[in-house]
């Protein structure tokens, strides 16, 4: 299965990144941020499965920077299918971020289902959820 001309999604690594923002960052401009990884990934031929945000939190020890130190952070986690190579244009967009603390890319396992074959599964549950709902 192709996606506008781009690669199939069964050749792009899924990943997990997990940032920590400043914690003071007024919600517009935490979305904005989002938005800007997310256009990062689709600009490169990616695809976002999953976006989290898990609020200000509470860190485990002290995030220091010059001048500055912070003891909680707003985390928010993206799971995207992206080319390897592309990985870099990420990390800069986040390097040159004020705003950004911390942040990590994890390649998570491959996934050996094809769109199709995700689909045929899909549709066999269904199947199989509607034969239990008529036996009842």
């Amino acid at each position: 299965c192709h996606l506008g001309g781009y690669l199939p999604l069964t050749t792009m690594p899924l990943y997990e990144m997990l940032c920590l923002a400043k914690p003071a960052l007024a919600r517009p401009n935490l979305v904005r941020m989002m938005q800007r990884a997310g256009e990062v990934v689709f600009s490169n031929g990616g695809v976002i499965t999953d976006i989290f945000s898990y609020g200000e939190q509470h860190l485990a020890y002290d995030i220091r920077k010059p001048f500055e130190k912070y003891a909680k952070a707003h985390i928010w986690q993206m799971n995207f299918m992206m080319q390897p190579a592309s990985l870099k244009a990420l990390d800069e967009e986040l390097r040159l971020n004020q705003d950004v603390l911390r942040w990590v890319v994890l390649k998570r396992p491959a996934i050996n289902y094809s769109l199709e074959q995700l689909l045929k599964e899909a549709e066999a549950a269904q199947d199989s959820k509607e034969q239990t709902t008529a036996a009842s």
